[in-house]
C-alpha cells in the first residue's frame, strides 16, 4: 500500500510540474545572469531610496531659503528704519554741490588713469616678450669669431647703405611719435587749471615712467631688429660665397 500511495503522490506531482511547465514560458538563466539580477534589483531599491532622500533634502532648502529671505526682508526693513530716523535732511549749497561735481570727476578720471597704467604695463610685457624673441634669434644666428669678422670686413661697405637706410625709417617713425607726444602735452597744458589728488598725481608720474620706459624698450627692439637684418644679410652672403 505505501508504494502505491508513493507512486500515484509522484504521478501527480509529475502532471502538475508539466501543467506549470507549459503555462509559463521557459526562463533558463546562468548562475551569474541570476546574480546580476539580484544586484541590479539591489541598484534600483538604493537609487530609489537616494531619490527619495534627495526630494526631502530639497523641501527642507527650500523652507530654509524661505525663512532666509523673510529674515532679509525683516532686516532690509529695520535697517532702513534706522537711517531714516538718524540721517538729518541734507541741504546742499551751491558751493558744496560743485565740489561733488568736482570729486565725482575726479574719480573718473582716476580711473581712467588706472587703465591706462594697466594698458601701458601691458606693452610693457609685449616689448619685453619680443625682445626676448629677438635676443634668442640672435643668440640662433650668431657665428664663431673668426668667420664672422672675415664676412664684415669683406662686405662692411655693403651693409653700410643698408642699415642706414632702416635707421633713418626707425628715427623718423620715433620722431613722429614724439611730435605727436609734444601736441598732446600743449594741449594739456593750455586747457583749463586741473585740480589733481595727491594719488592722481603719483599715477601720472607713474604713467610718464612707463611711457619712457615704453619707448626705451621699442629703441631697443629696433636696434636688435637692426642686429637681426645685419646678421641675416652676412648669413645670406656668406652662404652665396660658400655656394
Amino acid at each position: 500500500m505505501p508504494e502505491a500511495i508513493r507512486k500515484n503522490l509522484n504521478k501527480r506531482r509529475a502532471s502538475d510540474q508539466r501543467e506549470k511547465r507549459e503555462e509559463q514560458p521557459v526562463i533558463i538563466r546562468t548562475f551569474r545572469e541570476h546574480r546580476l539580477m539580484e544586484y541590479t534589483c539591489n541598484l534600483e531599491s538604493h537609487l530609489f531610496d537616494k531619490t527619495r532622500e534627495v526630494f526631502n533634502l530639497e523641501e527642507q532648502l527650500k523652507e530654509k531659503d524661505q525663512i532666509i529671505l523673510n529674515l532679509e526682508q525683516i532686516i532690509y526693513i529695520s535697517d532702513q528704519r534706522e537711517e531714516r530716523e538718524e540721517q538729518p535732511v541734507i541741504i546742499r549749497t551751491f558751493s558744496e554741490q560743485r565740489l561733488m561735481e568736482c570729486m565725482r570727476n575726479l574719480e573718473s578720471r582716476l580711473f581712467d588713469k588706472i587703465r591706462e597704467v594697466f594698458n601701458l604695463e601691458e606693452q610693457l610685457r609685449e616689448k619685453d616678450q619680443i625682445i626676448l624673441n629677438l635676443e634668442l634669434r640672435i643668440l640662433k644666428l650668431e657665428k664663431p669669431k673668426n668667420v664672422y669678422t672675415v664676412t664684415l670686413k669683406g662686405y662692411s661697405t655693403c651693409l653700410k647703405p643698408f642699415t642706414r637706410k632702416l635707421i633713418k625709417d626707425d628715427e623718423q617713425v620715433i620722431y613722429t611719435e614724439l611730435v605727436i607726444k609734444e601736441k598732446k602735452e600743449k594741449k594739456e597744458k593750455e586747457q583749463s587749471v586741473i585740480i589733481r589728488t595727491f594719488r592722481e598725481q603719483r599715477l601720472l608720474e607713474y604713467t610718464r615712467n612707463l611711457e619712457a620706459r615704453l619707448f626705451e624698450r621699442t629703441r631697443q627692439v629696433i636696434n636688435l631688429e637692426e642686429q637681426i637684418r645685419d646678421l641675416e644679410y652676412t648669413k645670406n652672403l656668406t652662404q652665396n660665397q660658400t655656394y
